[in-house]
Order: structure tokens, then C-alpha cells, then sequence
């Protein structure tokens, strides 16, 4: 046994010393990615600088070390370190001691937000690609070419410089449902994959607590454009219809990934997405109600009745077709620059006649392809509504023909490119004659973007409804990644 032991202990070693030599079997083992293996245990790794059996006892030894202060937060973060499959892919508790330069970025009736400078910095390493390439891959950067560093430090676990994040606090949440804290794990879901390098979701860094008030706050990284809707009052004249379809399809890619994991996320709107780094991220999974009661009771649900389907004003359960009717009010709302209905309060009235199959007007010199898509999407019957890959698979070909030269049309195109290259070139030409004499869209003064408890509509009370207009009472918060009156 002995002997055996040794022997074993030389082919560990030996395979450890030549990982570009692995036989067929090893790298199957290895997922095929190539990620070695541990020199501890000599087990396949699942990352780069992660060992699922020795990096994830070490975080179990120091379990007892710290806490949150609440029982089922710390069993949440610990089912993460427990269950990562990546270095960066656990969350953690962060004190709040570890933030400065704390300032308030906004407030509502579910939370305060807050831009604050982390000391810690989030974790990462460097790897060293062919070429002498040096690469830097964390949560917010995936992959980032960075100047050339001392080999002595690549493929090791460390951090970052300070950034800045923001802390998301929800009121009441010292007192945190179960529920809600399932609903905040289901956002760690969709980001805790293998392949977390590719991933098109938003992400979250860890939680903490407020030393004052007690409440919970998510950390998350800092998004200096804001939300969409900010993103695209600012710069929806500049925007080409090429930029508009590579932010689709990256929100698209967004919802397919939730929807991939068996989730809904059952609040989109342009609020609830960031635009950073050029790149876009559905955020706010489960998050658009107060962390100490439920979304919906039996008269109502809480939401923006602008991107809400119309089963869901009749009290019907959120579904990944209400997300895919509320995906096709953001195309629209991406095409436009406008908000839905800017034009009309957002009242009782419109509440109805959401219902009764009011949708908003495609503006003149839209691509014929996004049109018919937005009206894929709010199709009054659920059932009749694509899918998320359905989405993706209509928007991919849009992408192609834009990044293909018009000579190179005719070698790759499959007999689909160029009929949507010519629809987008020609909305292209018009949108730049157009925006010569365009004047900035006024809303109504009694548009707003807040979350607000919402009636379910009803025949016994389409009536009262009708009679009635949304009164300040019910508003719950400006409903946007940063709580902010918009």
C-alpha cells in the first residue's frame, strides 16, 4: 500500500509538471477547458486558481469566524462558498467598516442607494495567454487585457485596487423575509455559472449591513451611466441603429440566461437596466417591493402598469411570457427613446386600456424587423409570445448583418442578411434626416417611473377603476436601479 501511495503521489506530480501534456482522459476530466490540476490534491480544478474540494474547505474552516448578523443571510452566503465553482464566483459578508467616501445616490420607499469606495477591492487574478498577453478576470471585467505584470503574480487569488461600488439598502430588511432572501439568491443564480468569465448578467460582490438602521444592502458595481432610461434620455439622438441593436442583444442575452435557469424575473423595465462599459445588464431580480412583505396579495401587485402584460393586471402569477411582454415594451422604448405612454397619465384609464390591448405606437422610420418583433412580444395571449431563445435567435441574424461589410453580404449572407441590412441602412439614413429637425418628446406631467401598488383589473371593478386615477398614496419608490425620482 505503501509502494502504491508513492507511485501515485510521482504521477501527480509528473501530470502537475506537464498539464499542456495531459492525456485525452485527463482533459476530459478537466472539464476540457485546461484548467490543470490542484497541487494539493491533484484533483481537476474548476477554475484557474479554484480547487473545489481544498478552496471551498478553507472558506468552511472560517465560517465561525465571522456573520452578518442574521442567521438566514449567513446560511445564504455560505451555501455560495460552498457551491462556487470559480474563485470570484461566491459572495461575501462585507463589513461596512471596508466602505468611505459614502454618498447617497438616491431614495424611495424600498431602499436608499448609496456610491461608496471599497478598500478591499473585489477578488481577481492574472493569467498570461500565447502572445504574451496578459489578462485580468474579476467579476465586473471578464477577461480584461491589462500592460504586462511579474509572472510571480499571475494565476494567484488576490484583489483589485479600491473601486467604487454601490450599496443597495432595502428598508426593513433587518427584519428579512425568507422569501424575499430566496428571491435576492435567485440574482447570485443566474451569475454562479462554470462559465462566469462569459457571462452577460449584472453582478453582485457580497452584503452588508448598516451599523445605524440594521438594514441589508447588497454591494454592486458602480454604474456611472446609470439605468437605461437615463442612458437613453442622454444619448438617444447620438445613438445609431446599429448601437440599438447591440444593446438588445445584449439585454436579450441578459433574459435568456434567467429564463435558461428556470427563473422569472417579473419587474423588466428600463429602470431595472444598466448600460456600463458599453455593455448591458439586466439587475433587480425579485427586488421590486419592500424586503419584509410579498410582492402581490389577492387585489393587487406592486409594478409600472406601463410594462406590466395584461394577465398580470388581471391577477394572474408573473411567467416568462409577462417577462417576454415586458421585453418587447423596452425594444420599443430603445427604438423610441421614449417612455411607454409618455404621452398619457399613468392612471386607472391606462391601466384599462393596457388591458383591453392598448400598446404603444411604433415611431415613424423603425426598422420593419424590430416592429414585428415588439409586437411578438406583447402579443395579448401569452402562449402566442417567443421565448426568450426565440428572441435570440430572431436578434442574432440582426447583429450579423450589421457587422458584415456590405461586399461581404452577398459571400456570407444565407438569403436572410441582406433584406435586413438594407431595412436597418434605410432606417439609419432616415434617422440621421430626421434628427436634424427632431425637438425633444414632452411627457405628461403625470408620466412617472415609480413602482405603485396596482389593482388587478376585474369586470366587477373596471368601473371603480375607471372612476379612479393612481393617487399619490400608492406610490412605493421611483422604480429604478437607483431609486430615483426620473
Amino acid at each position: 500500500m505503501e509502494t502504491q501511495g508513492i507511485v501515485i503521489a510521482e504521477d501527480c506530480a509528473a501530470s502537475i509538471q506537464n498539464e499542456n501534456n495531459l492525456n485525452d482522459k485527463h482533459k476530459k476530466k478537466d472539464n476540457g477547458i485546461g484548467f490543470g490540476y490542484c497541487k494539493k490534491c491533484c484533483n481537476p480544478r474548476t477554475d484557474f486558481v479554484w480547487c473545489t474540494q481544498c478552496d471551498t474547505s478553507a472558506l468552511i474552516d472560517v465560517f465561525s469566524t465571522w456573520t452578518s448578523g442574521n442567521s438566514l443571510i449567513d446560511k445564504a452566503i455560505q451555501k455560495t462558498q460552498k457551491e462556487s465553482k470559480t474563485y470570484i464566483g461566491y459572495l461575501e459578508f462585507i463589513p461596512y467598516d471596508r466602505f468611505s467616501k459614502i454618498e447617497i445616490l438616491g431614495q424611495g420607499g424600498f431602499g436608499t442607494v448609496f456610491k461608496a469606495y471599497w478598500s478591499d477591492g473585489e477578488k481577481c487574478y492574472y493569467r498570461k495567454v500565447p502572445g504574451n498577453r496578459y489578462f485580468l478576470t474579476s467579476r465586473e471585467s471578464s477577461m480584461k487585457r491589462v500592460d504586462p505584470i511579474n509572472d510571480e503574480l499571475l494565476n494567484k487569488k488576490t484583489r483589485t485596487t479600491p473601486i467604487y461600488v454601490v450599496l443597495k439598502f432595502l428598508h426593513n430588511s433587518d427584519n428579512i423575509s425568507e422569501e424575499f432572501l430566496n428571491e435576492v439568491m435567485i440574482y447570485y443564480g443566474c451569475n454562479n455559472r462554470i462559465d462566469v468569465h462569459f457571462l452577460y448578467t449584472f453582478n453582485c460582490y457580497g452584503i452588508t449591513r448598516h451599523p445605524e438602521t440594521g438594514n441589508y444592502g447588497m454591494v454592486l458595481p458602480y454604474a456611472p451611466e446609470g439605468d437605461l432610461r437615463q442612458y437613453l434620455k442622454k444619448n438617444h439622438m447620438k445613438l445609431s441603429w446599429y448601437d440599438k441593436v447591440e444593446i438588445m442583444l445584449d439585454l436579450v442575452r441578459n433574459l435568456h440566461l434567467i429564463h435558461e435557469k428556470g427563473f422569472v424575473h417579473g419587474d423588466i423595465h428600463s429602470g431595472n437596466i444598466l448600460h456600463v462599459n458599453n455593455r448591458t445588464y439586466i439587475v433587480d431580480l425579485g427586488l421590486a417591493r419592500p424586503a419584509d412583505r410579498p410582492a402581490s396579495d389577492e387585489n393587487g401587485t406592486h409594478g409600472i402598469i406601463t410594462y406590466m402584460a395584461p394577465e398580470i393586471l388581471q391577477g394572474q402569477p408573473r411567467t416568462q411570457a409577462s417577462d417576454i411582454y415586458a421585453l418587447g415594451i423596452v425594444l420599443y422604448e430603445i427604438c423610441s427613446g421614449k417612455a411607454p405612454f409618455h404621452d398619457k397619465k399613468y392612471d386607472g384609464i391606462l391601466q384599462y386600456q393596457i388591458w383591453k390591448g392598448l400598446r404603444p405606437e411604433p415611431e415613424d422610420g423603425t426598422p420593419k424587423c424590430m416592429i414585428s418583433l415588439m409586437k411578438l412580444c406583447w402579443d395579448d395571449n401569452p402562449s402566442k409570445r417567443p421565448n426568450s431563445l426565440a428572441v435570440l435567435e430572431i436578434i442574432r441574424p440582426w447583429f450579423g448583418a450589421i457587422s458584415l461589410e456590405i461586399s461581404n453580404l452577398d459571400f456570407e449572407d444565407t438569403g436572410t442578411l441582406k433584406p435586413i441590412r438594407e431595412d436597418i441602412d434605410q432606417a439609419e439614413q432616415k434617422r440621421l434626416i430626421l434628427n436634424s429637425n427632431l425637438t425633444t418628446a414632452k411627457s405628461h406631467p403625470e408620466v412617472h417611473t415609480y413602482s405603485q401598488y396596482v389593482p388587478y383589473v376585474q369586470m366587477s371593478n373596471a368601473n371603480d377603476i375607471l372612476r379612479s386615477s393612481t393617487n399619490d398614496s400608492n406610490i412605493d419608490s421611483a422604480d429604478s436601479f437607483w431609486n430615483l425620482n426620473s
